[in-house]
């Protein structure tokens, strides 16, 4: 049986992170050299980060990697495409 991988969506607690610096997504793109629509996309839980991206991300809060993880920690979206929550039924 093959697993598919989990992936971790890290958009709460990087936004929560963002909003206590004050910062814009602008200047969060600026800060860590990414584009604002990925970070965007980051925060709406649109895409999940790769190494390299909590590498920017913690180097423009001015932490360590775990650092920047032990803060958001608490706000990971676990996501298992294999598990896809059912539709919701329209009420009658």
């Amino acid at each position: 049986m093959k697993k598919t991988k989990k992936e971790i969506y890290i958009g709460i607690g990087l936004g929560k992170l963002r909003n206590e610096k004050k910062w814009t997504q602008q200047k969060l793109a600026e800060e860590s050299e990414l584009n604002i629509r990925f970070i965007q996309d980051l925060e709406y839980n649109e895409k999940s980060p790769s190494v390299t991206t909590l590498r920017l991300l913690a180097d423009a809060f001015e932490m360590k990697i775990w650092e920047f993880i032990k803060q958001i920690e608490d706000e990971f979206i676990y996501k298992y495409p294999e598990k896809k929550q059912p539709k919701k039924l329209p009420k009658s």
